[in-house]
């Protein structure tokens, strides 16, 4: 149960056959624009029951080509469910010099889904966007985010949105492997039963992929999973870190410990001090949790973006800093006095 009374939801169950029917690695499984904006909101923890109504003359087809075409079917349905991946979204080594580094043309499928996450029965990974960054020495970080009229809010809507920004150590799957989704087996017996999904905005949390095949055996040619596992299922964790929402407990909700920056005006910004050298991950998504009855899916608006990071040198480095030119000057005025 939620911190504020729940609402009621249309359960998509899709997802929990993709966990049973892991797919190959394919392109199509890869994280595109589009992923988050159409994926109907789920509790993937429900028993499976989806229908397919195929209109396949099956009187006219051999048994082993229509359980072919039946997998095909389900393996585009798991392709097209959430998953996070960071395409146009990584920031690439921070510089530590100040200079701030944007990623803009984003856009987030509801107003609400950073703060739907705060709550006790979690999130649904696919109703925000994750980037990464990665350090390679100590230094804080600044992470804001701004809205702009991109998406389909641009009718004058887009003030709906507030951001919320996650900040977490550690990274999603990534290439060769399958990605994170909220649907994997491994996800979903991770986490708590009755659950939205895996996400979790303040605190630690963690996610599951599906397990890469190798090509069918040739023997068993039309048998997708005959091959074997390549790269076998696992999970991901996600440390927290620390958050910022945009506006106050009118519109992100009273989960405990939730901190706004006191102006719902779309624009929020946080610096994260003393972070250690790795790789982060940061989650933006709506911060308005009440929106969850005005946007009851399955489609969602989604809001347009810009996100933007700067890492800035810790004070001692910068003393160090300061000390070495001054003691490089004096060393050159000696020489010139001789």
């Amino acid at each position: 149960m939620g911190i504020l009374p729940m609402r009621a939801r249309a359960h998509a169950r899709t997802h929990n056959n993709c966990a049973e029917n892991p797919v190959r690695l394919t392109d199509a499984s890869r994280d595109s624009p589009e992923d988050h904006e159409q994926t109907p909101r789920h509790r993937a923890t429900e028993g499976p029951s989806l229908r397919l109504r195929l209109k396949i003359p099956v009187t006219h087809m051999k048994k082993t080509n229509f359980f072919l075409t039946v997998a095909m079917l389900l393996a585009g349905l798991c392709a097209a469910s959430a998953h996070i991946g960071y395409t146009n979204r990584d920031f690439g080594t921070l510089i530590i010099d100040n200079s701030t580094v944007v990623r803009g043309n984003q856009t987030i499928s509801s107003s609400f889904g950073w703060a739907d996450a705060a709550d006790s029965d979690y999130g649904d990974s696919h109703r925000g966007r994750f980037y990464r960054f990665t350090l390679t020495s100590t230094a804080s970080v600044v992470i804001s985010a701004q809205r702009d009229n991109a998406g389909t809010s641009a009718n004058g809507t887009e003030s709906n949105f507030l951001p919320g920004i996650s900040l977490f150590q550690g990274l999603g799957h990534l290439s060769p492997d399958q990605e994170s989704h909220d649907s994997a087996a491994l996800s979903v017996s991770s986490r708590d039963v009755g659950t939205e999904g895996s996400l979790r905005t303040l605190t630690n949390w963690s996610i599951g992929n599906d397990p890469t095949y190798n090509p069918p055996n040739p023997e068993t040619p039309l048998d997708p999973y005959s091959g074997g596992i390549l790269y076998p299922a696992s999970l991901r964790s996600f440390t927290y870190v620390g958050h910022i929402a945009d506006g106050t407990s009118a519109n992100f909700g009273s989960a405990a410990g939730i901190v706004g920056d006191g102006v719902a005006d779309g624009f929020v910004t946080a610096t994260f001090a003393d972070l250690g050298a790795g790789d982060y991950s940061i989650f933006v998504g709506g911060a308005s949790y009440g929106r969850q009855t005005d946007e009851p899916g399955p489609t969602y608006p989604t809001y347009g973006v810009d996100v933007s990071v700067r890492a800035i040198p810790e004070p001692g480095t910068i003393g160090l800093i300061v000390l070495g030119l001054g003691t490089f000057a004096f060393i050159r005025s000696r020489r010139r006095t001789k």
